[in-house]
Parts: structure tokens; C-alpha cells; sequence
């Protein structure tokens, strides 16, 4: 519940009411609540499991290519071309090869193609720009 009491209070001062549990006045009490909430009921998604030896740049990867893929689709639907598509084209530099029909043709199914195109450009060009992990990293 959020009260604002307007007459004591400027705009950006609010009381947050928690029932049945305690008020959080504290920021780092809050941020270790969200994660600790998050850590008990966070749903596995085959985007989230970025391994430790993954770079940078790999990271970025899978996070543009799910992001891209997740814009109004669900999530059901979403999981088995992300896993087909990282299978097919593990990194920027192996989409990268690959035509743009190519990859339009893989997001077959998902609709709103402009989507592909947008992806496939950008990490096209990041490509370009940041060939190697070092460049990526300086950047």
C-alpha cells in the first residue's frame, strides 16, 4: 500500500505500508529482500544460465538475442528458438556468417520480423566495430 500524505509530505516523500510484515525504510534491507525473494522463486530460463567463462561479449549476445526474441512473445513460446537459435549460431562471430534471409528464415514462427532484421544488424555491427574481446572490453 502507498500512502502519500500530500499535506505533510512534499511529492517524493511516501510511506510504503507492508501488512504482516515490517517497513522497509532501509535501501540495502530492501535490495536484500528483492534478492533473496528472487532467489527463492525465480523461474529457470535458458538465457539465464550464462556460464562464468562466458565473455563479456557473450553475454551481451545471449541477452540481445533473448530481449530481441522476448518483445511481445511469451516466454513458452520464445524458449525452444532461443535454444535452437544459440545452438545454431553460438556466438556474434558465427551469427555474423550467416545471411540475413538465413536468420530471418530460423525466427520463422515468431513473427515481427523487423525484430530479426534490427538484431541481426546490430550485432552485425558490433561485429565490425569490436572484433575482438579486447576492443569489446576498451569499449
Amino acid at each position: 500500500y502507498l500512502i502519500s500524505m500530500k499535506s505533510k509530505l512534499s511529492k517524493k516523500d511516501y510511506i510504503f505500508c507492508i501488512p504482516h510484515s515490517h517497513i522497509l525504510t532501509n535501501k540495502q534491507a530492501i535490495n536484500n529482500s528483492l534478492h533473496e525473494w528472487y532467489d527463492k522463486n525465480k523461474r529457470q530460463f535458458p538465457w539465464r544460465d550464462c556460464h562464468q567463462n562466458d565473455s563479456i561479449s557473450q553475454k551481451l549476445y545471449k541477452v540481445m538475442v533473448s530481449e530481441a526474441m522476448l518483445q511481445q512473445t511469451q516466454t513458452s513460446t520464445v524458449i525452444p528458438y532461443y535454444v535452437k537459435w544459440i545452438e545454431k549460431w553460438p556466438t556474434i562471430k558465427k551469427l555474423c556468417q550467416a545471411s540475413e534471409q538465413e536468420v530471418l528464415s530460423h525466427w520463422s514462427g515468431l513473427g515481427y520480423y523487423s525484430r530479426a532484421r534490427r538484431l541481426f544488424s546490430s550485432l552485425t555491427k558490433i561485429n565490425q566495430e569490436y572484433p575482438t574481446e579486447q576492443k569489446f572490453k576498451e569499449f
